[in-house]
């Protein structure tokens, strides 16, 4: 069952999820983020969705983890 969470995340694509996030919060440190307040405002609405989907798939294979451990037992 652990095998197949993993393969679930490479479906998922979670590392691209990951690496998105970090080159979005890349350009929120440039100095001229807040000139475009629209643009900056997607990139933020941008980076909340993807975070919220990394952390509901976190919490999912935590119960599965969770919920494998007790059926072994």
């Amino acid at each position: 069952m652990i095998r197949e969470l993993r393969n679930s995340e490479v479906i998922f694509k979670l590392d691209d999820k990951e690496n998105k996030i970090k080159e979005l919060r890349i350009i929120t440190e440039e100095k001229n983020f807040w000139n475009d307040q629209r643009n900056a405002q997607k990139i933020l609405q941008n980076i909340k969705q993807l975070q919220d989907w990394i952390d509901y798939w976190s919490v999912l294979k935590k119960k599965s983890e969770e919920i494998a451990e007790i059926i072994e037992i």
